[in-house]
């Protein structure tokens, strides 16, 4: 039997997800079965109005600037963070952002507007490759906003209270 880590799993696309899903619940793996159908349930895009509600805002938990680049004229780089690529150009032409927290229950330290992304590969975890932010910074510290027990939290267009963007 293979252990699969919830990193693995999220890191997963969602075809092959389902697929490990099935072979897990054809072999009687229930516990993994019902760990994928958890991950596949927070994965389910919200709708609002009918359509798709795209992800505005990226919490991750970064002890002490892991991975960040500060550059010269203020901008930083986030990290590499496990997170879909099919989030990102949306978030970006919706003046979204990104806030780093020591811990879950703490405002973030580092936040700032998305301006760019970049896929990198990874220094840990069990994923590969990730994506990297390009940010300018703002002020205001953030509570963390996100549902479930990793690393990264996402809050969707239609969360409330609903995000407004800073001033660039």
């Amino acid at each position: 039997m293979f252990v699969w880590s919830d990193e693995q799993l999220l890191a997963l696309a969602p075809e092959r997800l389902e697929q490990v899903r099935r072979n897990a619940a054809s072999k009687g793996e229930t516990s993994l079965a019902d760990r994928i159908a958890a991950i596949q349930e927070q994965r389910r895009p919200r709708r609002a109005g009918g359509a798709v509600s795209p992800v505005i805002g990226f919490h991750f938990k970064c002890q002490s600037d892991y991975e960040v680049t500060l550059l010269p004229d203020g901008r930083f780089w986030s990290g590499v963070w496990a997170v879909d690529e099919d989030l990102c150009q949306p978030a970006i032409q919706l003046g979204g952002y990104v806030a780093l927290h020591s811990a879950k229950r703490e405002k973030s330290y580092r936040q700032g507007t998305l301006i760019d992304w970049k896929t990198e590969a990874r220094t840990k975890g069990k994923t590969a490759m990730g994506v990297s932010f390009l940010l300018k910074p703002f002020d205001e510290p953030l509570v963390w906003f996100g549902n479930g027990s990793g690393e990264r939290g996402y809050r969707r267009v239609d969360d409330k209270p609903t995000w407004v963007p800073q001033p660039s």
